[in-house]
């Protein structure tokens, strides 16, 4: 946990100073004006002197097709600064819905005019915009006022839900570098005549809102006419614009196709030239990781030992050693397996008291259980290390000959030390172990907030910062399908039938929740329009880091070594049924043998399966242990319980709770804003 603290102060840190260098750098103005670049010292109105847009009418008519007819009216102010040969018109081709959904609009130009006379104009593609480019490169036009009217189709550009349909359309655009003094918008449905009120609105309209500002305000500079038009109530500054949204019943455009959804993956993996920047931080990973291994990795020379099946236990190998090479972690299991191996090796001797009801004063008693170690005098036979010596002296200070580990007690001071202690000595071992990738990933991540930190220096700073913030809600979602990736891929318990299907509904469930979960945090604290290109450079970053992170060797070559080890073990234990030992041991050494390897199979995970084994084959043999009075699994886990719970630091605190409420919206409308849904783009002066 301190380790993941780190990581976070460390990224707050690094989010402060880009805000500090951006503010300094003065480049929070144009980071609301898209397309205009602002020179020193000047506003954005300065430089356009009185150059404007003085009304920008726009009339949109829908065809029962599905398609819409855009009649755009734009009179500017030419003063031959910037408009000497006409003005041009960018229009977006790829739209990015609220719910992640991509489209790709299709436009087709029906006519130019300037002052009512049919102009010049040519089309170019740049990306995922076209530009409309309107005027004569050889005709100079003298300062004045020109009315500008643009008609062109477009398709795919509306949001079909179960019962309605809705037009989420950005009128002007927010990329225009001109004061625009008025804005008028009017919707159009088919057959619109003959469901108008006496005031002149479509009565199948359902709900309209509209939306001023720069990209992602909420701006309330327009008003809705009661005829169902809009119309702005102030001028806009430059990089504001209008965006619209309109719902009506679905069973008016009935017969038109539903809108169709484009290729997301293809957009986030096609960047524009314009956005290239961004992919720089994926390729720095790549860099970055191929120079990490080949110094970290490569030199090592690993190799993956044979795994075959070991009937025995290895010299030196402990229970707890077999698990923490596994799990990479000393946890309570290990820490049980341990004790157990004591009691196998009858250091230690495991005894069960039952107290029985008996009357009181106060009533009868309920039936009482208690656990209970005791320490055995030392033989000749038995053979203890100075590890078992270390551990039997911490359970057992002083002269103490018992121990009580009830798991209604939870006061095992001598448990919770020798917990502590054990977990130390295996700690030391960790760098001869286990390979330290921590820092590795830890960069990864850094430079993959370098594509939110070129985004907010060169594009939009606002959606960068939410980006950052979201970006863990998502990278915690993406962990936790790890984890349950990770349970799915080692416990052994897959192996049992019904068990398996259990395991596998858990992780098919964890990541159809956890991760789309995490994306609709992402999501909802992150703007509702990011470019595909720079979700694309994002997501690679971050797939980048989570691929090395599943692929880096762990384990040292003698981490290896012992790692397989542990498998092979895993692989004889788990295969009890098959009745193997009775090839490999005489008679009167399989209790014994039983007894050796069952703290082995509690740490490797395949406990029940040996313990249940058993205690079958003293039950058919007529025998009992001499060390375990229940050798079912039952008994055995309930020794691992109350070992666990015996060993743990109880610390008592406080509790609160709250709640919470949340909301949805069921179209764009319900959290749109400025500069969102179809359509959009801007313009200038050429």
């Amino acid at each position: 946990m301190a380790r993941w603290m780190d990581v976070l102060r460390r990224c707050g840190w690094l989010v402060l100073l880009v805000w500090g260098a951006l503010v300094q750098a003065n480049v929070l103005d144009k980071m609301f004006i898209p397309g205009v670049s602002v020179a020193p010292g000047t506003t954005a109105s300065q430089q356009t002197a009185d150059e404007r847009i003085l009304l920008f009418d726009s009339q949109a008519r829908f065809q029962t097709d599905g398609t819409m007819l855009v009649d755009e009216t734009i009179q500017v102010q030419s003063t031959g600064e910037q408009i000497k040969r006409g003005i041009f018109r960018t229009l977006p081709l790829v739209w990015h819905r609220q719910d992640g959904s991509t489209f790709r609009l299709a436009y087709q130009i029906t006519q130019v005019l300037r002052d009512g006379e049919q102009e010049s104009y040519s089309i170019e593609q740049t990306g995922e915009q076209i530009k409309l480019l309107i005027g004569r490169a050889d005709r100079q036009l003298q300062p004045g006022v020109y009315r500008y009217r643009i008609q062109y189709q477009v398709s795919n550009h509306f949001s079909r839900f179960p019962d309605w349909d809705e037009l989420y359309w950005n009128v002007t655009g927010n990329g225009w570098s001109y004061p625009i003094n008025q804005v008028r918008f009017r919707l159009l449905l088919p057959e619109q005549a003959a469901f108008l009120s006496a005031s002149g609105k479509d009565s199948r309209l359902q709900s309209i809102d509209v939306y001023t500002g720069p990209v992602g305000w909420k701006g309330d500079n327009a008003r809705i006419l009661t005829d169902g038009s809009i119309e702005t109530l102030a001028p806009l500054h430059p990089g504001e614009g209008v965006t619209v949204a309109y719902t009506w019943l679905r069973s008016i455009l009935a017969s038109a196709p539903a809108p169709q959804e484009d290729s997301l993956l293809g957009n986030w993996l096609s960047p524009a030239l314009k956005s290239g920047i961004l992919w720089f931080p994926p390729f720095l990973i790549v860099a970055y990781y191929l120079f990490w291994w080949s110094k970290h990795i490569t030199p090592l020379g690993l190799t993956k030992p044979a795994v075959m099946p070991l009937y025995s236990v290895p010299n030196g190998i402990y229970p707890g050693y077999v698990r923490y090479l596994c799990q990479r972690t000393y946890d309570n299991v290990a820490f049980s397996s341990d004790v157990l191996d004591l009691v196998a090796r009858r250091a230690i001797a495991l005894t069960k008291v039952i107290h029985k009801p008996r009357k009181s004063r106060s009533g009868m008693t309920q039936k009482r259980e208690e656990q209970w170690l005791t320490r055995l005098p030392e033989s000749g036979s038995m053979k203890l290390t100075p590890e078992d010596k270390q551990l039997l002296s911490t359970l057992f200070p002083g002269k103490t000959k018992k121990l009580d580990i009830t798991e209604s007690s939870m006061r095992s001071v001598p448990m919770q030390k020798a917990r502590k202690a054990q977990e130390a000595h295996y700690e030391k071992m960790h760098p001869t172990l286990f390979l330290s990738i921590a820092g590795a990933v830890r960069a990864g991540l850094a430079l993959s907030l370098l594509v939110p930190v070129l985004y907010g220096f060169f594009f939009n700073i606002w959606t960068a910062i939410s980006t950052v913030i979201g970006m863990p809600f998502l990278l915690f979602s993406m962990m936790l399908c790890l984890q349950l990736l990770k349970y799915a891929r080692f416990s052994a318990l897959l192996k049992n039938s019904e068990k398996s299907k259990a395991s596998l509904f858990l992780v098919v469930a964890g990541f159809l929740f956890t991760l789309p979960f995490g994306l609709g945090l992402f999501r909802l604290l992150t703007s509702s329009q990011l470019p595909t290109d720079y979700q694309g450079a994002l997501l690679v970053s971050l797939l980048l880091c989570l691929g090395f992170f599943c692929i880096v060797p762990r384990h040292t070559q003698k981490g290896l070594n012992g790692l397989a080890i542990a498998k092979g073990m895993t692989l004889y234990l788990r295969a009890a049924e098959e009745r193997r030992y009775e090839t490999l041991y005489p008679p009167d050494e399989r209790v014994t043998h039983f007894e050796r390897m069952l703290p082995y199979a509690l740490a490797l995970g395949v406990g029940e399966t040996w313990a249940n084994t058993f205690a079958q084959y003293l039950k058919s043999h007529q025998m009992v242990s001499d060390v375990f009075s229940s050798t079912q699994w039952d008994g055995i886990s309930q020794f691992n319980r109350v070992c666990s719970a015996s060993s743990i630091t109880v610390v008592s605190s406080g509790s609160g709770g709250g709640g919470g409420g949340s909301s949805s919206g069921s179209g764009s409308s319900s959290r749109g804003s400025s500069g969102g849904g179809s359509g959009g783009g801007g313009g200038g002066g050429w």
